[in-house]
């Protein structure tokens, strides 16, 4: 069944997953919200997307594209839709989701474990915390069966989306029309009318004044804050820590695999490159030249200085050479030969996805086991500093219960015999110089004026945080920016010249003027683009689909 479904995957599942997700948006892509009474904002074939989703999904958008576009966020908010696309996303990902269900998808615990383990936020030194995971959770609104069943609902959504992707090569009919439409390449003659080379005439103060006012949120200051803070960092607790020699043989004998040290080869390679879907004659060619270059090392040419000459890969600057290596860190057919192949062995031109490869293996190490002598001060430090960071974050979690009887955190600091910190005035970017700033930041700025905060964990320490002083985005006076003001409108009256050189150009191409000629006319020098497809970026312009999009609308010479 699996191998039907996988050979017809781009004639019907593709169909009918693409079909749901325009259906539904269709219907909700135009921000066709539940109204206020009810618990959800959307339903996706019965299964309701509830307001909690929705503001998860909208507070995660928004700080995407806040953090994108910093002070030019606020006048681009309301333009960028962010409500009716945190729906949009939430109704895909559902579509996606019940439609990895109805195909026997799943995903086991094991897996789930492994996914969430293995993300570097809920780790501590040593690897993952069951105690920072679940802190980190808190603070971000999730309980624990949320963010799992989100989890679990991703990882079939990527199970299904990679089925897919693998099953890209059927030879259906419909897909192969698309290629042929979307390979085709063209070329294109075109002139530039660049601002710079316009000169316009200086702005007095009154133009400047009326620039500032019809463009005034682009001189808006970042919201700003100071605050006072506590912290909890796992290295002020160290020397609190004793390890006892038992717990360190106790961890080595239960934790036996984290010591294994894996099998590596150092070697060399020479890549003959070509595209795995490349016809016959052109992978047989690029095979026969490898096997030349084989014939040449294996007679005892230098190899590093053949690869420097032949090799298709960055590798060729320091003569092929790949450093010391996993073999899971290879595409399987390379680390198959390399990891079967002697110290001074030459391979016979091996095939990946890349193209064909020449192998020559320098050293072999082999795979082993730390001794407890080895392993013992690796495990003292991961003790010592779980053990550490447990103590910091004790300490933080006793420090908020005693702000709770203070106004100030510097009385509760003074209760507690601790340094009180400050901050001088920061933005979303976090305080200069504090490691993790941006991430202190946004949680800082959740808080208003004289708000003491619970427990903020962050990488590396804990935190207790009042804020002292609060300032919201605000425009300043004209004075205070007329210089810049002044900048802006040069530019912008260039640019204003230029944009009117070349709709003069563009209406006497319309009256039949020859392009080439007119472009001496003007002065500008007749540019040829390099030959680029639908889905390409055009050498030498701004990246620009629009561009692209109607260079191929134009018929020859139009």
């Amino acid at each position: 069944m699996l191998s039907f479904m996988r050979k017809h995957a781009t004639s019907w599942i593709i169909k009918i997953i693409l079909g749901s997700i325009v259906l539904v948006f269709v219907f909700w892509g135009m921000g066709n919200f539940a109204g206020k009474n009810k618990d959800w904002v959307a339903t996706v074939n019965g299964e309701r997307i509830t307001h909690a989703q929705f503001n998860h999904a909208y507070k995660n958008l928004r700080d995407f594209y806040q953090d994108r576009f910093k002070d030019k966020f606020g006048e681009m908010e309301k333009s960028l839709d962010l409500k009716g696309k945190a729906v949009d996303q939430l109704v895909e990902a559902r579509v996606w989701t019940q439609a990895a269900a109805a195909l026997g998808f799943s995903v086991t615990d094991e897996e789930l474990r492994a996914e969430i383990s293995a993300l570097p936020v809920f780790s501590a030194t040593g690897g993952f915390s069951e105690e920072r995971y679940l802190g980190i959770l808190r603070s971000l609104g999730y309980s624990r069966a949320e963010f799992e069943q989100s989890t679990r609902e991703t990882l079939m959504r990527r199970k299904l989306q990679d089925f897919v992707g693998a099953a890209s090569d059927t030879a259906d009919a419909e897909v192969l029309a698309r290629f042929e439409a979307d390979g085709r390449k063209i070329a294109v003659d075109y002139v530039a009318f660049e601002p710079s080379r316009y000169t316009p005439a200086a702005a007095t103060e009154k133009e400047a004044r009326a620039y500032f006012d019809a463009h005034e949120d682009d001189y808006k200051t970042e919201p700003v804050m100071k605050v006072a803070y506590l912290a909890f960092r796992p290295e002020d607790y160290a020397a609190k820590v004793d390890i006892p020699q038992e717990d360190l043989k106790s961890y080595y004998d239960e934790k036996g695999s984290e010591f294994d040290v894996p099998k590596t080869v150092s070697a060399r390679h020479i890549l003959i490159k070509v595209d795995e879907k490349a016809p016959k004659e052109v992978d047989e060619a690029a095979r026969q030249k490898a096997l030349e270059i084989e014939k040449r090392a294996k007679a005892g040419e230098d190899f590093a200085q053949l690869a420097s000459m032949y090799s298709d890969d960055p590798s060729k600057a320091r003569g092929g050479d790949l450093g010391t290596f996993e073999y899971k860190t290879m595409v399987k057919p390379f680390a198959d030969k390399a990891f079967s192949m002697k110290p001074g062995e030459i391979s016979e031109p091996v095939r990946t996805q890349f193209g064909w490869h020449i192998i020559q293996v320098e050293k072999v190490n082999e795979g082993r086991k730390l001794s407890f002598a080895e392993a013992e001060g690796r495990i003292r430090a991961k003790l010592a500093f779980d053990d550490a960071d447990d103590l910091a974050f004790k300490a933080a979690q006793d420090a908020e219960g005693v702000t709770l009887g203070y106004k100030t955190l510097g009385e509760a600091a003074g209760k507690l015999g601790m340094a009180l910190l400050s901050t001088d005035y920061f933005t979303a970017r976090g305080p200069a110089g504090m490691p993790n700033g941006a991430e202190f930041a946004k949680a800082a700025f959740e808080l208003e004026k004289g708000e003491i905060s619970d427990t903020i964990q962050l990488p590396g320490a804990y935190y207790i945080v009042q804020v002292l002083d609060k300032k919201k985005a605000s425009i300043p006076p004209f004075e205070a920016v007329k210089d810049r003001v002044m900048a802006d409108l040069a530019q912008q009256k260039a640019r204003d010249m230029a944009k009117s050189v070349a709709e003069k150009f563009v209406t006497a191409l319309s009256a039949g003027k020859p392009f080439t000629p007119l472009a001496a006319e003007y002065g500008v020098s007749v540019r040829k683009s390099v030959f680029f497809g639908r889905n390409e970026d055009v050498a030498g312009l701004p990246p620009d689909r629009g561009l692209v999009r109607e260079a191929f609308l134009l018929s020859k010479a139009a």
